[in-house]
């Protein structure tokens, strides 16, 4: 990297920020025919939600029979419940490998296992299905639910909006068949609110899987040191970083404890503001020097480096 080093800070830094941004990029949709599928579901949203895949007749025979065993109770909350049990929760990461995927109800069904975006399609799917209309999904900055009139089969009865699959309160809003430019506006503007920044941010760090994590925390970390020299620097640079990703391993083991996730989030802030300011606050050692063959510059170097 001596290249960077002879170059202005301001080239630097917007170098070392395209490199992590590609890392970065990389590292969370290594499947790129995925990702380029996942563009295409947002924009047609509409599309995922399926009433005449295969499964569907045997999946509405039980929803049939539940409904039966359980008089007077909403049949809403059934469907609810019967994706709650039948798809187990499991991240985009370990399904389709990348960061995030939106599938069809057929896709859902087929892996039996998605995250709240994969079980708020297969319920909407199997809502349309047993003449629910109204059926739609609804989404906040990192949560994807259905939404419902659960009164649509008795038009005789005022409208009751019903939201399933844990719904969030904080933000919430109506995925269109086609989304427009002022609906990714919105979206944006509530991302931006301090505390909505800071939540959704920590789900998507904490949601990421531990390798790749320390790779990308590894190369954010080794991009903010350069160019100091430090060894001393680059020893407490790791320490923190081994010490964080512990934390982080913790919060994983435990399904995302929000305790060891925050404590490994801090000391990443700390770490890189480390990696930030120890060539300020250490000398360094010329590591040419260190390396060079001449006995004399290379003692002086190593007196200066262990002073």
């Amino acid at each position: 990297m001596s290249w960077l080093k002879k170059n202005p800070r301001w080239k630097r830094w917007t170098a070392k920020t395209l490199a992590f941004c590609g890392l970065a990029f990389v590292a969370l949709n290594p499947n790129l025919k995925q990702l380029g599928r996942q563009v295409r579901h947002i924009f047609e949203p509409e599309a995922l939600i399926q009433t005449n895949f295969a499964g569907l007749e045997r999946i509405n025979r039980q929803i049939d029979q539940l409904v039966a065993q359980s008089p007077g109770r909403p049949e809403v909350k059934i469907v609810e419940k019967f994706v709650l049990k039948r798809i187990r929760y499991a991240s985009d990461y370990k399904t389709w490998g990348n960061m995030d995927y939106w599938p069809t109800a057929e896709e859902v069904w087929r892996t039996q296992e998605e995250d709240c975006d994969g079980r708020a399609i297969l319920a909407a799917s199997i809502l349309r299905s047993r003449g629910y209309q109204s059926a739609r999904l609804a989404i906040s900055l990192d949560h994807m639910w259905a939404q419902v009139n659960a009164r649509e089969k008795q038009p005789n009865l005022p409208e009751k909006l019903t939201s399933i699959l844990r719904p969030d309160s904080r933000f919430s809003a109506s995925l269109q068949p086609k989304p427009t430019a002022s609906h990714f506006a919105r979206l944006a503007k509530a991302f931006l609110r301090p505390t909505a920044f800071r939540d959704t941010s920590a789900n998507l760090i904490a949601a990421i899987p531990f390798a790749r994590k320390a790779i990308l925390l590894s190369a954010l970390l080794l991009l903010c040191y350069h160019p100091c020299r430090s060894r001393k620097g680059l020893f407490v640079l790791l320490c923190l970083e081994v010490v964080a990703l512990s934390f982080f391993a913790v919060s994983d083991a435990r399904g995302i404890d929000p305790t060891h996730a925050n404590i490994g989030a801090t000391l990443v802030v700390l770490a890189i503001l480390w990696s930030l300011f120890a060539n300020r606050l250490l000398p360094s050692a010329s590591f040419p020097l260190l390396l060079s063959g001449r006995a004399a510059p290379r003692k002086a170097a190593l007196r200066a480096y262990l002073r």
